[in-house]
């Protein structure tokens, strides 16, 4: 292996964890231009390419590096996530499970794995990653946020509350849970505090179509139910 790729790879891999991509991707490009074969930085590119959302791009590098080597669990999970992404989330399940395979100890991809189910309406598969992943990391808040959202499809909404409150005591921070706890407050009739989650993830993340979807139901359904009755 080339060690000017090794070094062009090395300072893409600084650029991009101090979140200058244009430069990450510079310096990947040049690793691999001089060092076709480079997995680390076909890896990592593809990482890249799909923080970006650039999946289709970020699909080719990552096949490309599992051509190369297919004995890395984190390639599979990446592939993974791109499929994911991409709205492919059988195909998503297969990787995660060559990445178990592999590694069965990672609850990240038990939590993806989960996450593919969830896309798929296997809703006790997806609770069952969920619980796979929080057993071995109970901090795990993606894993709380997804089980909350698949508790609140099986109509479990007292169940869904709790587990997302025990996320949001993690990350206060995290946009996806105040949104969950939206849907569920929702589920449950208590709309004003929906509107006040709904209101949280906004606040953290402005553009979060689905919490501006929510709020539109949190208006709408009090007027719904009131409809029924009457009539």
């Amino acid at each position: 292996m080339s060690s000017s790729a090794d070094e062009s790879f090395a300072r893409g891999l600084s650029a991009l964890q101090a979140g200058h991509v244009e430069d990450a991707e510079r310096s990947f490009k040049k690793a691999l231009r001089l060092q076709p074969r480079h997995v680390p930085a076909l890896n990592v590119y593809s990482i890249l390419l799909t923080q970006v959302r650039r999946y289709e791009e970020a699909e080719q590098y990552i096949e490309r590096a599992i051509q190369e080597n297919a004995t890395s669990d984190a390639s599979f999970y990446n592939y993974g996530v791109i499929l994911n992404a991409l709205k492919r989330p059988g195909e998503a399940i297969e990787q995660f499970n060559r990445a178990l395979a592999i590694n069965g100890s990672v609850p990240e991809t038990l939590n993806a794995r989960g996450e593919s189910h969830l896309e798929l309406k296997h809703l006790d598969a997806a609770i069952a990653d969920f619980d796979s992943a929080l057993a071995k990391n109970p901090k795990l808040t993606d894993a709380l946020v997804n089980k909350a959202r698949a508790l609140a499809e099986l109509e479990k909404f007292d169940i869904g509350l709790s587990v997302i409150d025990q996320a949001l005591a993690l990350g206060p921070s995290n946009e996806l849970a105040w949104l969950a706890r939206g849907r569920v407050l929702n589920g449950l009739k208590r709309y004003e505090e929906a509107l006040d989650a709904f209101a949280r993830a906004l606040a953290i993340q402005p553009d979060l179509a689905e919490a501006w979807l929510g709020r539109g139901s949190s208006f709408a359904l009090p007027s719904l139910f009131s409809f029924e009755r009457s009539a």
